[in-house]
């Protein structure tokens, strides 16, 4: 099996890659997971949870039993397999580090795939696993895209076992499959580029019984974990989360879910949300996607791989959910796997002219985004630990010291007090629906709430309830007023690299002032 190695004159990285290829194999890998695991756990140990991390942590704590928790995750169109493992590790023990260290363990996982396995330079496999995804956004976010990350890797370094056994790509597809609709994506194109490498291989190796049972047990894997995944990823009926399908044509949305492609691989650059800015993103992203397609055209398993896996990302982003980095980052995911597939068939152009040096463009394209995606997760990991990725810590953190955590609080909007129940351990009421809580189920009973409903609810609260004082937590300053109401601003924690309304203002609220309690 050749390597794709990093080609071009002159350049500064080639003594680097020349005394990266001068350690022994086993020194190498050694040296750098080595090195990967001490980057990580630092990173990992100074990462503050945020909503969707602490959401899934919550679910698994607070479930009194297998049943219920099945019940309260029916509503996030996810598959189940992260979640039971998070209830796993939640009977252990309530310290959601633990989650944490999990999660990094699978990043590890297949960080060490990668590092093993895969046909890059040792510079292009370093970077990778350095870089954005490999480091950051799949290793020290706790979230189930790293399953998926990890089958997705584990069926590139098995797809040499194809023309022996399909068993164990089958169990890397199912743990795909269990991860999350864009790893099941990944899986499907994957499943697509089995039958074209079967269909045009000249031998066929299903000539005994053994072998025809491998294949059938194969595909009983395959069939029975997708129909349970895409049973567990639609929601049904109560579910508000990204409801509906985008089934007519929106030029600015076009535009943003190509420009994906092109944002995802370079992530050091983003677009803005203008139209111009849109169209060239759109533009570098056909162009990097026919770079690397024609790259493939004599590769017909890792080309239909990397065609269906691309278009698959990039149609779901546009009919139902464009998201964030962390689910069309799956598309730098799906490049490096149609490269890595593809090495296991002959260069024809190499096999024609073996003496004529050629200039690898794809190869020298990958390494520059791969550096790129080295510098932002280097980077982020850095940020990550000088700065807060969540306020929600902090303000637990305040109110625990402050001697307030055990004060009845109002919390809104909801989805976003997870990040401080977590460090809590126990319930806000959520004017949302009405009722105590430390997860956000997305039903649709659920009403979001302006301020105004939120101080009416307050003073019902205080009449129905008896009490005489309230935390109320919210993400936005407070600017409604009432009469009823005494309020006193107590403090506010803005920092957050996570997302803009992962910041919360306090605010101590009593029915009616006291002498020490005056309205600021």
């Amino acid at each position: 099996m050749t390597k794709i190695s990093f080609s071009f004159k002159n350049s500064f990285l080639i003594p680097l890659n020349q005394a990266l290829n001068r350690l022994p194999n086993s020194k190498f890998i050694a040296i750098f997971m080595g090195v990967y695991l001490a980057f990580g756990i630092t990173g990992m140990l100074h990462h503050e949870l945020w909503r969707d991390e602490a959401n899934v942590w919550l679910h698994g704590l607070v479930a009194d039993s297998w049943g219920d928790l099945f019940n309260n995750i029916s509503y996030d169109g996810h598959p189940w397999l992260w979640y039971i493992a998070v209830y796993g590790l939640a009977q252990i023990t309530e310290d959601p580090r633990l989650m944490q260290l999990f999660h990094f363990g699978i990043a590890a996982g297949f960080t060490y795939v990668m590092l093993r396995y895969a046909p890059f330079s040792r510079l292009q496999r370093i970077l990778f696993c350095f870089g954005y995804y490999g480091a950051y956004e799949y290793a020290l976010i706790s979230r189930n895209y790293a399953f998926g990350i990890l089958g997705t890797f584990l069926f590139c370094a098995l797809f040499a076992t194809r023309r022996h056994t399909y068993l164990g790509l089958a169990l890397s597809l199912a743990l795909m499959m269990q991860a999350n609709i864009f790893a099941t994506i990944l899986a499907i194109a994957a499943i697509a580029a089995l039958v074209v490498d079967y269909a045009l291989s000249r031998e066929s190796w299903l000539n005994t019984r053994g072998k025809w049972l491998d294949l059938a047990l194969s595909v009983g894997i395959v069939g029975g974990v997708g129909w349970i995944s895409l049973d567990q990823m639609i929601p049904g009926d109560a579910s508000s989360f990204a409801s509906g399908w985008v089934l007519y044509f929106d030029q600015m949305r076009a535009l943003d879910a190509l420009s994906r492609l092109s944002s995802n691989y370079l992530v050091l650059i983003k677009p803005h949300s203008a139209s111009l800015d849109l169209g060239l993103f759109a533009i570098a992203s056909l162009l990097l996607f026919l770079l690397f397609a024609q790259s493939l055209r004599h590769k017909p398993a890792a080309l239909t791989f990397y065609t269906l896996a691309t278009l698959g990302i990039l149609g779901f982003s546009y009919f139902k959910f464009l998201g964030g980095i962390r689910h069309t980052g799956h598309l730098a995911i799906a490049l490096i796997a149609a490269l890595w597939i593809a090495n296991y068939y002959p260069d024809p152009a190499r096999e024609q002219s073996p003496r004529r040096p050629r200039q690898n463009w794809p190869a020298l394209v990958l390494t520059m985004l791969l550096t790129g995606q080295a510098i932002a997760g280097i980077l982020q990991v850095i940020y990550d630990i000088r700065y807060p990725f969540s306020s929600g810590k902090a303000t637990a953190q305040y109110l625990k010291t402050a001697q307030l955590d055990q004060e009845f609080i109002v919390g809104s909007p909801d989805y976003a007090m997870a990040s401080i129940t977590v460090y809590l351990n126990r319930q806000f009421y959520y004017p949302e629906t009405q009722k105590l809580g430390s997860f956000t189920r997305f039903t649709i009973d659920r009403n979001p709430v302006d301020q105004s409903v939120i101080i009416e609810q307050v003073k019902t609260l205080f009449e129905e309830r008896s009490l005489s004082q309230l935390i109320l937590i919210l993400n936005e300053p407070l600017s409604v007023e009432d009469e009823a109401l005494c309020v006193e601003y107590l403090t506010e924690f803005t920092e957050s690299l996570a997302i803009a309304d992962e910041v919360f203002y306090l605010y101590r609220v009593e029915f009616r002032c006291s002498p020490t309690l005056r309205p600021q």
